[in-house]
Parts: C-alpha cells; sequence; structure tokens
C-alpha cells in the first residue's frame, strides 16, 4: 500500500512540475506585421500560468495585441477548458514602461454576436466581449508581452494572442540616401563593364 501512496506521490509530483514548465513559456514573435497580424494559439495546463512573448520594434509604430481566453464556453466546455484572472502586460525592456490592457469593449466597442464568425467563437469560449486589449504607439525597442491567469478546467486552458504592429515607413531623408546609395552602385557597376569592353 504504501509503495502505491510513494509511487502515486511521485507521479503527481512529476505531472505537477511537467504542468509548470508547460504552463510557464516564452516565445519569440519575430517582426509582428499588422496585415496579416502574428497569432499564436496555446494551451495551458491546470493551475496558475506565466507566458512571455518578446519581439522587436526597429522603429516607432503603432500596433495592438488582442487576447482571447477560453472561458465560460457554451456546451460544458467550461468544465474542460476555463481561464480566471487574464492579464496582458507589454513592457519596454530597455525603459520599463508597462502598458496594460482592457476589456475589449472599454477600449473599443461591444462586438455583435451577429457579425460574421463572432458566434463561432463564442460557442468556443473565445468571447470577443470578454478579450483583453491593448493598443497605442510605441516606441523603438525590445518588448516582452506577458499573458498570465489562472487555467480552471480540467484540462487547463487555451488562449489566442494575436500581435500587429504596422511596418515603419523609411523618412524622406532615409529614402534619399539608399536611392542614392543605389544609383552609385548602378554607376560603379556600369562604368567598370565600360572598362572591360575592347577599344
Amino acid at each position: 500500500m504504501k509503495l502505491l501512496q510513494r509511487a502515486t506521490a511521485s507521479f503527481l509530483t512529476a505531472m505537477t512540475l511537467a504542468g509548470s514548465a508547460w504552463a510557464n513559456t516564452s516565445y519569440t514573435v519575430g517582426i509582428p506585421t499588422a496585415d496579416p497580424y502574428t497569432r499564436f494559439e496555446n494551451h495551458v495546463a491546470p493551475g496558475e500560468f506565466s507566458d512571455s512573448f518578446n519581439f522587436r520594434l526597429s522603429a516607432p509604430t503603432s500596433g495592438y495585441i488582442w487576447l482571447f481566453a477560453r472561458q465560460d464556453a457554451w456546451f460544458g466546455f467550461d468544465q474542460v477548458e476555463d481561464t480566471e484572472g487574464v492579464s496582458l502586460v507589454l513592457v519596454n525592456n530597455r525603459t520599463e514602461r508597462e502598458y496594460r490592457a482592457v476589456l475589449f469593449p472599454e477600449a473599443q466597442r461591444t462586438v455583435s454576436l451577429l457579425e460574421p464568425g463572432v458566434m463561432d467563437m463564442v460557442v468556443a469560449g473565445f468571447d470577443p466581449n470578454k478579450s483583453l486589449f491593448l493598443s497605442g504607439d510605441f516606441a523603438a525597442g525590445d518588448y516582452s508581452a506577458f499573458v498570465s491567469g489562472t487555467a480552471t478546467g480540467s484540462a487547463g486552458s487555451s488562449y489566442i494572442a494575436k500581435f500587429s504592429f504596422a511596418q515603419p515607413v523609411p523618412e524622406p531623408s532615409s529614402m534619399a540616401l539608399m536611392l542614392l546609395g543605389l544609383g552609385a552602385v548602378a554607376w560603379a557597376t556600369h562604368a567598370r563593364s565600360g572598362q572591360r569592353k575592347p577599344s
């Protein structure tokens, strides 16, 4: 009997450690673009989780992060996968400035169930009206977005994170320098090919 209890305790400890590793993961977003956005759909083990998403903005730009955590799904999905206490915080790693997401309707508008695709999301537990939204103008630099909460379903939970940032448009002076450089390369290539021709 004691052997069985020890084996069960060891198994539960291993599962807890595996769940912790599974639930606290760091991702590299790469270069998020405005269209199409960069999308992650992740599953987290039961219990508390905190995932981070790291990316770099090469120039000041505007954009948003939109987080849909599975919660209160229809047809009993909420017993299997559900999330409580969800938060989304973006940090500029150089200045340590924090940006906190707010409930989507507060940030933008309430989403109607009649809009295309919305009912399917709600049935699956990803209700836009319970999503978190973070938007604004951001300086160039390295950023980390932290998604955290508690997965209360028997199978943990899932969330969808969308990253969308406009590609910075080069300044006119940068464009002029780039065109000047290309012109110089073209002229040098033409001059070399002219020197090689037999007379």
